[in-house]
């Protein structure tokens, strides 16, 4: 009870009892007359600060006297059933939606993962201090304003430059996720190339528009009616859950109305003169909470229960499977009819360029991004060995797009082995889950050889066409060695921050020439220990993925046995030796800026405070 007082602690509309407004009259602060439905919403959110500081000052009086009531669930249950319009479009009660009760889920493993460290001795409390507060500067030190409602792991893509946590981008798809197989392999914006790529003239044209717009129709329609299927199946498991969740909040509340003297609550000498007044508006809420409650139990009881059959969604979803392949073909064959042999070899190239670039956009594995004519392109300026290099990369497409194909078929069979996966949670079938779980797994674990089969013939290629360059130019092989690895692992090339304190401080205009020096000869230094700690890092990175996402498939099959991924895997590969760098560079700056005036325009390091007049670092 504990963990769940200190959460409500942190509270937004419990944390604001002080804020409460004294005069409840029918007017705004302009003189104009309040409309009655918005009188109501403003009574119900001072009854519900009264409630919720109440509920706080309760639990805190309370301590662990009572273990097994959820503050947190009676507060949610409590607000949705105020709130709540009763409209069919109102939110569920207390629906953290099916994503969300899994964005948190690589965050409370890293904390066990943590807590077993110091239990098994490999870390200190201290050092798991350090890197916890290291995780959550990582969660919340970039600002994602423009994205209020990205789902968080997906944050840690956006700002993919922190390094840290790389493990969040290769979770598991979830049951029930079937991307994949819902999305059309060609779209209509695709109509727009053809157009122009093309050369198409206007009868053209319009053939190929009306065979666009029929795969773009069917391919959709189909998709839709899948998803809806899948919505009604999760919507009626959400109701369920609902009431279940919706009985626990009103047996916690009844409970505390039964057996707590608040009274002698407020009597007791440690109560601060805050805690007894919660306690007072608790006292003046918990009858009109309790009514809601009730109405909202009665509302979710006599709620439609869906009469639906599983089978149904599991042959849709095959059947789309089998129509995909159908529509495809249908398409491509309309397509042989209206094009001319020259036009139907750029059409084809192009459909293979665009099904390697979707590949690329969708891996998640350190160097699946890798576009080796991208890196020729900016890395070469000789035509004739470019030329030669471009005709090396045609010759091995068709060996990636085969593997792309693999990885694509693999994917839509795990798809559909989580919808069986899906429905059998949903029956309960605790045998059929066990059979299917494994099913799934194996699965997994074919598309994660998939993709790895993809980085393998990405990276076999690249150390190819550098060996072929460095014969002709090694300028242009290193020039090319860099930009396939920032394409493929960009997290680890990023500019690092004693890189860029080094460049701010060689920028001060107040240095003297020894200290100039000593700062040029430190960037060359730093500049080749980066060098070397990168390669390592990319080789530790392409050890250590598919080790995390194998244990991640192994947990999904018997939680209960999956072993310890140890603290690397949750870090960027190379953290400490990155980190010793930076620790370095600071320290030597530190000393030699420590009369200087500009020392406050170097960055900002993660985890530091800001720099202070004399150019010393003051730690938070």
């Amino acid at each position: 009870m504990f963990i769940a007082a200190a959460v409500l602690l942190n509270h937004p509309v419990a944390a604001q009892e002080e804020a409460r407004p004294e005069d409840e009259g029918q007017q705004t602060q302009s003189g104009v007359e309040t409309p009655n439905e918005e009188l109501v919403s403003q009574a119900q959110e001072i009854l519900l600060q009264d409630f919720g500081s109440g509920l706080r000052a309760v639990g805190v009086a309370l301590a662990e006297e009572n273990p097994d009531i959820d503050l947190k669930e009676i507060w949610a249950a409590a607000e949705e059933a105020m709130m709540n319009d009763g409209s069919e479009e109102a939110i569920e009660f207390y629906q953290a939606s099916y994503e969300a009760d899994r964005q948190q889920e690589d965050v409370l493993s890293f904390r066990d993962e943590l807590r077993d460290a110091v239990i098994n001795g490999s870390m200190s409390r201290d050092e798991v201090l350090q890197v916890w507060l290291e995780v959550m500067d990582v969660r919340f030190f970039h600002d994602f304003g423009s994205e209020p409602n990205t789902e968080w792991s997906r944050r840690f893509i956006d700002a993919a430059g922190t390094g840290n946590l790389a493990a969040v981008t290769l979770r598991i798809p979830d049951a029930g996720d079937v991307r994949i197989l819902t999305r059309p392999e060609f779209l209509r914006r695709d109509l727009q190339f053809l157009t122009r790529d093309l050369d198409l003239d206007e009868a053209r044209q319009s053939r190929v528009e009306g065979l666009l717009d029929d795969y773009v129709t069917e391919y959709e329609r189909q998709s839709v009616r899948l998803r809806k299927l899948i919505r009604s199946v999760r919507g009626s498991r959400e109701r369920k859950e609902n009431r279940e969740r919706l009985a626990r909040a009103q047996a916690g509340l009844n409970e505390i109305v039964r057996t707590v003297d608040l009274a002698e609550l407020r009597g007791r000498m440690d109560m601060d003169d805050r805690a007894r007044s919660g306690i007072g508006r608790f006292e003046g809420s918990v009858e009109e909470v309790q009514e809601a409650l009730w109405a909202r139990s009665l509302a979710l009881d006599e709620s439609p229960e869906d009469d639906f059959d599983d089978s149904r969604l599991l042959q849709f979803a095959n059947q789309l499977r089998v129509d995909r392949e159908r529509m495809r073909e249908s398409f491509l064959d309309g397509m042989k009819t209206v094009l001319d042999e020259r036009r139907l070899d750029l059409f084809t190239s192009s459909i293979d360029r665009s099904l390697i670039a979707e590949a690329r956009l969708d891996g998640r594995l350190g160097g699946s991004k890798i576009d080796l004519e991208a890196a020729l392109e900016t890395s070469v300026q000789d035509n004739a060995l470019k030329g030669s290099m471009q005709e090396s990369i045609a010759g091995s497409r068709v060996e990636l797009l085969d593997l792309v194909r693999r990885w694509t078929a693999a994917r839509i069979d795990r798809e559909l082995s989580g919808l069986e996966l899906f429905i059998a949670d949903r029956e309960d079938a605790s045998t059929a889950r066990e059979r299917l779980a494994q099913k799934h797994a194996h699965r997994a674990r074919a598309e994660l050889s998939a993709a790895i089969a993809i980085r393998a013939h990405l990276i076999a290629k690249q150390a190819e066409m550098t060996s072929a360059l460095a014969a002709s130019d090694q300028g242009a092989a290193d020039r090319f060695e860099d930009a396939v690895r920032e394409q493929g692992f960009k997290p680890q090339m990023r500019p690092r921050w004693s890189e860029r304190a080094l460049r701010s401080a060689l920028a001060c205009s107040e240095l003297t020439d020894g200290q100039r020096e000593f700062l040029q000869e430190m960037q060359v230094e730093v500049s080749d220990q980066l060098a070397a700690l990168r390669t390592l890092a990319i080789q530790e990175r392409m050890l250590t993925e598919p080790k995390i996402a194998r244990a991640r498939i192994d947990a999904m099959i018997a939680p209960e046995k999956s072993s310890s991924l140890g603290i690397a895997a949750w870090r960027e590969p190379g953290a400490r030796l990155f980190g010793a760098i930076d620790e370095q560079v600071e320290g030597q700056i530190d000393v030699l800026m420590l009369e200087a005036s500009c020392g406050e325009r170097l960055p900002r390091r993660r985890g530091t405070g800001v720099v202070t007049g004399g150019g010393a670092r003051r730690r938070r």
